[in-house]
């Protein structure tokens, strides 16, 4: 319950519980659901606790909100968010909470990965976050964003349940996964380096790797200090 619905119960509880009674009788005489008849009432008396800050149309097209608080597309024009989620033309992207954080869908938060974002109906926001195992289900104002484990050399962030690939002092390719022990991850010191990609991974192996041992090197007539100071570059 949000700050504003506590106060309202403290300050006046006995019009609260007169309109719950009065509620009540209505659901009794017309068959009305009472607790959407509560929602609608916590509604009217609360305000929420984050702004929609893009949604995202059946085609992929981006719509992102304006100055003027409606959300535009060049080709198409500017409408409010009610049209587009109540309509069914799109679904919400990113949100920014009160406290200023940002979440959009594909972030990376304590549940899992964000797929989804639904409005409930006393104007909390519900958070869809996906791992390997499950969908878990929770409140907006709980979503804690998860901090990366380690960045890739291509430059990606790597979290809980990703799959990445790495290279070893080999030089050989291997695929690997974080795992639910990973926030007390220790890299193998015998890693030379993490890509997001198996091609970005061939790539700095075919840039990285000796195309030359070092027994070709002294047949050719090297030093052994010149050919250690050949493989270090």
């Amino acid at each position: 319950m949000t700050p504003e619905a506590k106060k309202l119960l403290k300050d006046k509880h006995e019009l609260c519980k007169e309109i719950l009674h009065a509620l009540a009788k209505r659901w009794y005489v017309c068959g009305e659901g009472l607790n959407e008849s509560i929602e609608a009432f916590i509604k009217e008396h609360t305000t929420r606790d984050w702004k929609i800050l893009s949604s995202r149309d059946v085609d992929g097209n981006l719509w992102n909100i304006k100055g003027n608080g409606l959300y535009s597309l060049r080709q198409i024009g500017s409408c409010s968010a009610e049209y587009l989620l109540e309509g069914g033309y799109a679904s919400i992207h990113s949100v920014r909470r009160s406290d200023g954080e940002v979440f959009k869908v594909g972030d990376m938060i304590d549940q899992g990965k964000i797929e989804s974002f639904r409005l409930l109906g006393n104007n909390e926001m519900e958070v869809a976050a996906d791992t390997p195992c499950s969908v878990n289900l929770l409140m907006l104002k709980y979503a804690t964003k998860l901090k990366p484990l380690f960045k890739t050399e291509d430059g990606v962030d790597v979290y809980e349940w990703d799959k990445y690939w790495l290279v070893n002092q080999y030089f050989e390719i291997i695929t690997a996964h974080t795992d639910n022990n990973s926030k007390h991850f220790v890299l193998d010191p015998n890693t030379k380096a993490r890509f997001s990609t198996r091609e970005a991974a061939e790539q700095w192996v075919e840039d990285h790797k000796p195309a030359i041992s070092k027994a070709q090197l002294l047949n050719a007539g090297f030093s052994t200090q010149a050919i250690n100071d050949i493989l270090k570059k």
